[in-house]
């Protein structure tokens, strides 16, 4: 009974919320009828939604936590949850099949909740690098192993690459690139010859592959966590995700009207690994852009022998 009062209660505080905000909302719509207005109608719609979804998240009487503690005269509490916790991060924890890359950057893999960012100035190969990282994670015969676990039964695992520089068709010829085919092979095939590659590229890789192209500065941490969950409520399981890159990705939070595009960029980092790695505890593989003289005096300042700050995350 508690429950359920507690829950009514939350879904009273969020009905406030979006009757707060329909009006402005069913406005919106009504302005949508105009081709040469909509796509401004459609970028307030966003943000207005993005609005709501960030107090909804605010509006909820309980949150739910764990806990761990180790008490004088108590036995452990907790120890069952982390332990749960190891088992699964073994059991997904995701290789490239590229040992340089397995074993000494990302240190025995990529596991579930983290967060590994590329940087470079533009143009260095960030995002060749994260296409290398997936196509890797598709190829490699030590992830055939995720698809006996219980958890994966009747789903279909795939790694997903949203990109924000380049179109689909510029991503899908970058990625099949780094599988041997240029692309006056692939503009000579017929649709059917085409899908024939496809289909044999897909029954070669334990994991499929989901590229989704939207246009810079469109969509939030939060519409990235959404689509996912719309994939797996489809029977996908999204075992790693590709993000290309977090410059080009909006804040949800209302940034000072002083902040810098650093300080935007750490927004959207801490974003995306609130929703898609803490949220969905799903791996995340970002990029960020800094600029070429921040880099040339990084290495110049190395060589020097100066102590300088972390450049990798992970």
């Amino acid at each position: 009974r508690v429950n359920t009062v507690m829950e009514n209660y939350e879904t009273f505080l969020q009905s406030l919320v979006i009757n707060e905000h329909l009006p402005n909302l069913i406005d919106l719509s009504a302005q949508g009828s105009s081709i040469v207005d909509m796509p401004r109608t459609i970028k307030a719609m966003n943000e207005l939604i993005g609005v709501m979804n960030t107090a909804l998240k605010k509006e909820v009487y309980a949150k739910g936590h764990s806990e761990f503690t180790l008490i004088p005269g108590e036995n452990p509490k907790g120890l069952a949850e982390i332990r749960n916790a190891i088992v699964k991060e073994k059991e997904y924890t995701l290789y490239t099949g590229i040992a340089g890359i397995d074993e000494i950057i990302l240190n025995g893999g990529i596991s579930p909740g983290k967060f590994t960012i590329i940087g470079s100035y533009a143009g260095g190969g960030k995002s060749i690098g994260m296409f290398d990282i997936l196509k890797g994670i598709m190829k490699c015969e030590k992830n055939r192993r995720i698809l006996e676990l219980p958890g994966m039964a009747n789903k279909r695992p795939v790694v997903m690459l949203i990109t924000y520089e380049n179109t689909m068709l510029q991503t899908y010829r970058r990625f099949m690139k780094l599988w041997g085919f240029n692309s006056e092979f692939l503009n000579s095939l017929s649709l059917a010859e085409l899908t024939k590659l496809m289909t044999d590229i897909v029954n070669s890789c334990p994991i499929g592959l989901i590229i989704k192209a939207a246009d810079a500065k469109t969509e939030t941490a939060e519409m990235i966590g959404n689509y996912i969950r719309e994939k797996e409520d489809q029977g996908i399981h999204v075992l790693i995700v590709g993000h290309d890159y977090i410059n080009l990705t909006n804040a949800n939070s209302a940034g000072d009207k002083n902040s810098n595009e650093f300080m935007e960029a750490g927004l959207v980092a801490q974003e995306l690994r609130e929703v898609i790695c803490k949220g969905l505890n799903k791996p995340l593989l970002s990029a960020v852009q800094v600029r070429k003289e921040a880099e040339d005096r990084y290495i110049e300042s190395v060589k020097k022998g100066d102590k300088m700050p972390i450049r990798v995350f992970n």
